[in-house]
């Protein structure tokens, strides 16, 4: 069974009672209008006493945890020897400041956490089916074209790409830029953000993150949708390595798949079938 909305937030991101830096409060690169670098309004509203300061955060999946003594994630930190100047101009490095939602990448701490709540839609009552259909064998490595579905290996195909040859522009072909990808954590839908960010925060996260491995553990497919699972290793700044599991939901669109849901999870997820998390 997957971890819950009170689960535990791993501490290997900045901690809280490290003081105010440049390193934990970087600079924007450009066009962020959502933080600032003045001290004083760094420790009015980034203070370290959550009650006094309510999180400005729609729909959050993170909650203050032991972990961070008793606060939210803030900052970043960078993968050893990676030095990243973020594409997507419009990141909040605190839920303090400004009304956010939690990035489809709060569980990488190379990226900064939050986005603004402006740049996403909420929906109501917004839920799928993620177990349904029937296990699909998927064979990694051999020709999508040589068993199966053709078009449902090639999907999955494309996703490996992405994180093991470190190319965001493999998932191209799996975007439609006039749709939203729904973003879920720990099995709760959070928000939808339009394909474009979506392709741009992941081609900043896999700057900003050294992967270790990534492997499709399971696929489910049935009339024309298909729900890959994925379990992803990668370097954290001490030098240990921290997973993340994903699952990708994708609908038959023409002659392709497309991405319409993501999910994260510190937990690997419960793969019963026919079933809501």
């Amino acid at each position: 069974m997957i971890a819950g909305k009170n689960a535990p937030l791993r501490s290997s991101f900045t901690h809280p009672t490290q003081p105010v830096s440049s390193k934990n409060y970087p600079a924007p690169h450009y066009g962020n209008t959502y933080i600032t670098n003045n001290k004083t309004v760094i420790e009015n509203n980034y203070r370290y006493d959550s009650t006094h300061y309510e999180p400005h955060v729609a729909n959050f999946y993170g909650h203050d945890s032991d972990a961070w003594g008793g606060h939210m994630r803030y900052g970043v930190f960078a993968s050893p020897g990676v030095s990243v100047s973020f594409g997507f101009g419009f990141y909040a490095y605190t839920p303090y400041y400004a009304p956010v939602v939690a990035s489809p990448w709060y569980y990488y701490p190379g990226v900064p956490a939050y986005v603004p709540q402006s740049r996403v839609v909420i929906l109501s009552d917004y839920s799928v089916n993620w177990g349904e259909g029937v296990a699909y064998e998927y064979r990694p490595g051999v020709a999508y074209d040589s068993y199966g579905e053709a078009m449902v290996n090639q999907a999955a195909d494309s996703i490996i790409n992405v994180y093991q040859n470190n190319n965001p522009e493999g998932i191209n072909g799996l975007l439609d830029s006039n749709q939203t990808v729904a973003i879920f954590s720990e099995g709760n839908y959070e928000y939808s953000l339009n394909a474009d960010d979506f392709h741009q925060t992941l081609s900043d996260n896999l700057a900003a993150t050294q992967t270790q491995s990534f492997t499709v553990t399971a696929i489910r497919h049935r009339d024309g949708r298909m729900s890959v699972w994925a379990t992803h290793v990668f370097n954290v700044q001490d030098g240990s390595t921290e997973t993340v599991y994903q699952l990708y939901r994708l609908q038959l669109d023409g002659d392709r798949y497309v991405i319409t849901d993501f999910m994260t999870s510190h937990q690997p997820f419960n793969l019963r079938p026919h079933t809501n998390f």
